[in-house]
């Protein structure tokens, strides 16, 4: 049961719906909008400054794969480019790429647009530091949905009005599912497992444990090795040559599990880390506004979303600390955060990787609440693409900015409702 479906095949909890997202990469659009300072400096586009700045559009592909085709075609390393932040895999996204201009091999191959299958680039301008996650304002997106009936896109007005603040919409900043891609067909994460020392269980969960999204030679690896789990030596030359052979090469020396761990590429372990702190900064932001509301949350996994009237003001302006060792848990959060520990089984200084500097739990804060700048909706139109699920299937397309770090698809889910929602 499901508010939505996203076409991609991920489902979200709750009453069942009609509605879909993503059925093509097109439904899905997002750009990327620099700080004005930064854009201000981009656009000076000094001959003396270190990076050269590119507008990179890609679609159907992810951030990494594009930026190493362009770092291919520069003739750079892919460490020669800086990007801020990961964009949807699924969709049509534009967002900027710094590359050292040191490293391109001539300038000229700096000054063209650059044109491959999935992806283009464009130079835009110059930059004397790399970009980085505060380069990023906001992110504007244009968001098609799908296989509608009347009634849920009567309802999805409704729920608008009920969160409306201004030109926008006030929703929880929960991290949206995009995030725990790590986790494996419900049996959790590996940085989970990782902070109660079984780096077995995290290297299985990682590796070794096939999901239904896995294609490639990711699907080949994943099933080859959940079936000769254990029998290192005799598995291992039948595995696709991934970065994740390193740990089952090191399992295969007797090596313990916890260096196999360390042998998977690094940014595989920060997710690991990321997502299980992000799935505790969840759970305390959905304690904390179960407060507010008449949701009950002991034995619900369901995420809370009040409408502006059971929002209190205060929480309107509150970052929430992401929870790892050394933070302070203080009100009006601290008993909601000490109440996901101890239903987690777990305390504040147990939020590290025993053995491991880093990856580490990493210190910062999250706005609890976000506001949806700009939101609108078209009115409902027949659509050309749904299949037959209703007598008069619909579609509405949703604009709105969001300031980096915060998720659409989540504005989405809030938007589709549960029963018993706002505006049901």
């Amino acid at each position: 049961m499901e508010p939505f479906r996203d076409e991609r095949g991920a489902r979200a909890p709750g009453r069942h719906r009609t509605m879909v997202i993503r059925r093509t990469p097109d439904d899905f659009r997002v750009i990327e909008r620099l700080v004005p300072a930064v854009a201000e400096q981009v656009r000076a586009d000094r001959p003396d400054a270190r990076w050269i700045v590119f507008e990179l559009t890609k679609r159907s592909m992810t951030t990494p794969d594009a930026v190493a085709q362009l770092a291919r075609r520069l003739g750079v390393p892919p460490g020669a480019c800086a990007h801020a932040g990961l964009k949807d895999k699924h969709a049509v996204t534009v967002q900027h790429v710094a590359v050292a201009r040191a490293r391109i091999r001539s300038a000229g191959s700096a000054s063209d647009r650059i044109e491959a299958g999935q992806w283009c680039a464009r130079r835009i301008g110059s930059l004397d530091l790399p970009l980085a996650s505060g380069s990023v304002e906001v992110n504007e997106f244009t968001i098609v949905l799908r296989g509608l009936n009347d009634a849920e896109s009567a309802a999805l007005d409704r729920r608008a009005a009920a969160r409306a603040d201004g030109d926008g919409v006030l929703v929880p900043n929960y991290y949206g599912s995009q995030r725990f891609g790590s986790g494996r067909h419900g049996e959790g994460l590996p940085g989970e497992r990782l902070v109660r020392g079984d780096f077995e269980g995290a290297l299985r969960l990682a590796i070794g444990t096939p999901a239904r999204k896995d294609s490639g030679s990711r699907r080949v690896f994943t099933r080859r090795l959940a079936a000769g789990w254990g029998a290192w030596s005799d598995v291992l030359p039948t595995l696709p040559p991934l970065p994740d052979r390193r740990a089952i090469e090191a399992l295969s020396r007797g090596e313990p599990f916890a260096s196999a761990y360390a042998a998977l590429p690094y940014y595989l372990q920060e997710l690991h880390v990321d997502a299980f702190q992000s799935l505790l900064w969840n759970r305390t932001a959905a304690r904390l506004l179960g407060r507010a509301t008449p949701a009950e949350l002991e034995d619900d996994p369901e995420l809370p979303f009040p409408a502006h009237a059971q929002i209190p003001p205060e929480f309107r302006g509150l970052d929430l600390p992401a929870l790892a060792p050394g933070v302070s848990l203080a009100e009006p959060w601290g008993d909601a955060a000490a109440s996901v520990l101890r239903r987690a089984g777990l305390a504040l200084e147990q939020l590290r990787v025993p053995g491991f500097r880093r990856p580490a739990f990493a210190n910062f804060n999250r706005a609890l609440v976000v506001v949806a700048r700009g939101f609108r909706a078209t009115p409902p139109e027949p659509d050309e693409a749904a299949k037959p699920r209703s007598s008069r299937p619909l579609k509405r397309t949703l604009s709105f900015q969001l300031p980096r770090g915060s998720y659409a698809t989540v504005l989405v889910e809030a938007l589709a409702g549960r029963s018993g929602d706002p505006g049901d």
